[in-house]
């Protein structure tokens, strides 16, 4: 196999242990909510990823979609590189957040690829709490 895989979650809170090197992450959204519109949310994921390839690192980038446009709100790339140790599999778990805009009520997707593959998709719905 030479390929990235990886889950992508999005969570109301996601903290990250250094000296027992875990992460915490509470309250999984599989839905937000707002009773204004457009509003502009901020967004914590959580990535795991596993490298199956020579290199052992990756360049990502993870969109948010509006799938109604197929319009992208949101952009962000960066390379990452393993972190674990030498007897396990080759990978990395991290954290990070950033805001974007939602402009109506709908389904949106984040998507995150290495390159131009897909590695997972996260379906996301916003609703009218009204």
């Amino acid at each position: 196999m030479n390929k990235t895989t990886g889950i992508l979650l999005l969570a109301e809170s996601i903290s990250f242990d250094p000296k027992v090197k875990k992460h915490s992450i509470e309250k999984i959204c599989n839905t937000i909510e707002s009773d204004i519109f457009p509003f502009v949310y901020e967004f914590r994921l959580y990535i795991k990823l596993w490298f199956y390839n020579q290199e052992k690192s990756a360049m990502l980038s993870t969109c948010l979609f509006d799938d109604e446009q197929g319009k992208v709100r949101f952009f962000h790339e960066e390379e990452v590189s393993n972190k674990r140790d030498s007897n396990m599999t080759p990978g990395i778990d991290f954290n990070f957040s950033f805001k974007a805009p939602i402009p109506k009520p709908g389904n949106y997707n984040i998507r995150l690829f290495e390159k131009d593959e897909l590695i997972c998709d996260y379906p996301l719905f916003v609703s009218n709490k009204c």
